[in-house]
């Protein structure tokens, strides 16, 4: 089964310093994995959806698929996972935590699976789910991935 993905977006980038604006429109099946060139092998997803539910579990979270398809969507299972934001800031690892907005959780701490987990569970208790790009797959039961 493959993943479909619908992009709606504006995009903008550098080009020979240049701001260049691009629409971009499109159903896009079999997106690769974020992460390195090498991407992530299987059972290195498999070890950081096991992390994620051992966290949530231990801290009593009540919607722990939710927090799967949310860290899903936002770098798919991957830990080292980086988007440069246009305005100088990165979101970070699983969950992809803003290095400026969230000083708490730098970097070294936003690609560690344990603590990523943690900070997001309690952000998530405290009403932040509003901060995620993809907080539509932590509410969307329909959301799917391929679970290993």
């Amino acid at each position: 089964m493959s993943d479909v993905y619908k992009i709606n977006r504006t995009i903008e980038f550098l080009d020979n310093g240049i701001v260049v604006s691009a629409k971009a429109d499109a159903e896009v099946h079999d997106v690769p994995e974020a992460g390195t060139e090498d991407n992530l092998s299987s059972p290195a997803r498999e070890d950081y959806q096991n992390i994620i539910k051992e966290v949530s579990a231990k801290k009593g979270f009540d919607n722990t698929k939710g927090l799967l398809r949310l860290s899903h969507c936002e770098s798919r299972f991957d830990t080292l996972a980086v988007n440069r934001n246009k305005d100088g800031t990165q979101d970070n690892g699983l969950f992809q935590i803003n290095n400026y907005w969230h000083k708490d959780m730098p970097r070294e701490k936003a690609i560690d699976p344990y603590l990523a987990t943690e900070w997001t569970i309690n952000k998530i208790n405290d009403g932040g789910i509003g901060i995620w790009a993809c907080q539509w797959a932590y509410f969307d039961n329909n959301y799917n991935y391929n679970e290993l």
